[in-house]
This record gives structure tokens, C-alpha cells and sequence, in this order.
């Protein structure tokens, strides 16, 4: 009989970081559209990670892609 263990507390549940393959993938854009975009203020920020490393907080991108798929604009800060 293997004893129950406690369910773990994971302090950044609901909280992910996309690299640029996953965004890529989830919005369908490529790589130079997601940076112009960004530059804009039209894609949420990336985070830096390391010197040579981004990634985007999910929750963002997915905000984005539902204000897409609302018909809305999105803008960094809040929508347009």
C-alpha cells in the first residue's frame, strides 16, 4: 500500500513563459512579424531572460490572439 502524499503547491501555477517556436506557432506569424509588431506596441513585450534569451508571457499571447479573434485591436497597456 503506497501512502498519499499532500498535493504540492507550484508558486508560479498558471504563470508561463512561451519561447518564440510556441509563439510562433500559437499565433502563426513569423518570427520578423512578431518583433515589428512588438516594436509597435501591437504584441506584448518580450521578457528578457538571459543575454540571448526572450520569451513572452503566455497569458499574453493569448490575450492577443482572443482580441484578434474578437475583432479587436490590442495594444501594449491595454487595448486600443
Amino acid at each position: 500500500m503506497t501512502a498519499k502524499t499532500a498535493p504540492t503547491t507550484n508558486p508560479v501555477q498558471g504563470f508561463e513563459l512561451w519561447r518564440m517556436p510556441r509563439v510562433k506557432e500559437v499565433t502563426g506569424m513569423c518570427d520578423t512579424h512578431v518583433y515589428n509588431l512588438m516594436r509597435r506596441g501591437m504584441f506584448p513585450r518580450s521578457i528578457q531572460l538571459t543575454q540571448r534569451t526572450v520569451a513572452w508571457k503566455a497569458a499574453d499571447v493569448v490575450e492577443w490572439c482572443q482580441a484578434k479573434a474578437e475583432g479587436r485591436e490590442w495594444r501594449q497597456g491595454g487595448e486600443a
